[in-house]
Order: structure tokens, then sequence, then C-alpha cells
């Protein structure tokens, strides 16, 4: 099983994706932490080029998205079932990637997790990162924490939650990503899943795709 699970910024994808992989014993594959992951080790030019697009919230090229998420596939097996967090964004890598798969002879479930802009500037407000382990809290679910529970270091505000960078992701997902989404839309593939609720509700209506794609 392959899953493609989109969404805006701060729709969820996060939360929501730790509890499918659970689950469904499936691989893991966010390709915004990948290029985090790379331009942490590596000051070169093309590198700080991506950690400038991250930082700003643009989206980066579809060839150094392609080569993130080819980098993780090359080394799974058959046997292997992946989720993909936040990808594709671009309309040519989406097409890039249901070619992969259909050559693979692989079926791909596309979730969508739809809220409203106004709700992403909320949750990105309230949201805390640790800059050590990458796991993310929520303020709204845990009003009172300032460090980490599992390394102790002090919780920070991500530099793609600024206000500034916020508005400039909204205004990358409408204009560039967007065009993705109403793709699989008009191809059928498309199952979209209001976002608004507890983070078990929303699990609830995730896992009921699945289940019926599985069956």
């Amino acid at each position: 099983m392959v899953i493609f699970l989109l969404g805006k910024p701060n729709s969820g994808k996060g939360t929501q994706a730790l509890k499918i992989v659970e689950k469904y014993k499936m691989v893991h594959i966010n390709v915004g932490e990948e290029l985090r992951s790379w331009v942490s080790q590596d000051q070169r030019f093309i590198a700080q080029k991506v950690e400038q697009d991250l930082n700003s919230g643009a989206a980066v090229p579809i060839c150094i998205a392609i080569k993130a998420w080819m980098n993780k596939l090359i080394s799974l097996s058959a046997d292997d079932s992946i989720l993909f967090e936040g990808s594709p964004r671009k309309l040519l890598e989406a097409e890039a990637m249901l070619e992969y798969f259909d050559w693979l002879k692989i079926k791909i479930l596309v979730i969508y997790i739809d809220i409203p802009d106004e709700e992403i500037r909320h949750r990105s407000a309230i949201r805390r990162y640790c800059p050590k382990c990458g796991r993310t809290y929520s303020l709204a679910f845990t009003p009172d924490i300032t460090k980490c529970p599992d390394d102790q270091s002090i919780l920070t505000i991500r530099n793609d939650d600024k206000p500034e960078v916020v508005e400039n992701r909204i205004k990358v997902f409408h204009n560039e990503i967007m065009p993705t989404i109403n793709f699989f839309q008009d191809h059928g593939m498309l199952h979209t899943i209001d976002g608004i609720g507890s983070l078990e509700e929303v699990f609830q209506r995730i896992d009921q795709v699945i289940k019926n794609f599985l069956s």
C-alpha cells in the first residue's frame, strides 16, 4: 500500500501520519524532514539554497524533492508499505510519482486533510518544536509544556511557524500545491477529510478511508 497524505500547513499531517504508520506498519517518508536533515549536515551552495526555501516557506524545485524521496525508496523492499507525508507538492512531481508507482503496478491512496486558512494561522501560533529530536507539540493539548519530554531540550518556534512565513506558506499552497490537489480530484483519486476535530476524530475519518481502500 502507498498513501499520499496531503494537506495545508498545520493541518495535522504529521500527527496523523504517525498514527497511520503505527497502525499499518508503514515506512514513513517526509520529504521536508529529509531535506532538513540533509541541510543540517551539508553547507554547500545547493544545501544553503534549499535551507533558505525551507525557512521562508517556499517550495523547493521538483528535482530536489524527487531526489529526497528516491533516496528513501531505492532502499525499500517489495513488501514495504509507504506513507508520504505532504508529498507530492507540485503537479510535475505528482505525475512523476504516479509514473513510478504505475511502473511498479502499485495503486495509490490519496488523502487530503482540509482545514480553513484561519485555522492554519491559529495552529502555527500555538505550535512548539524541539530543535534536537524534531518533534512538535501543540499548546492546545499541552499548554504548560516548555521542554521536550524525550530529551529535555527547550522548545522553540520553528522558522516556518513565524507569522510572515505562515502567510507565505498559505500563498504557496494555494498557488503551487492546490493544482496538485485538483489534479487528483479530477482523476477520481482524492479522498478529502475534514481536519477540524480532535486528533482521534480526524484519525477515525482517515482510518475508514484506508479500510475501504484495502477492502
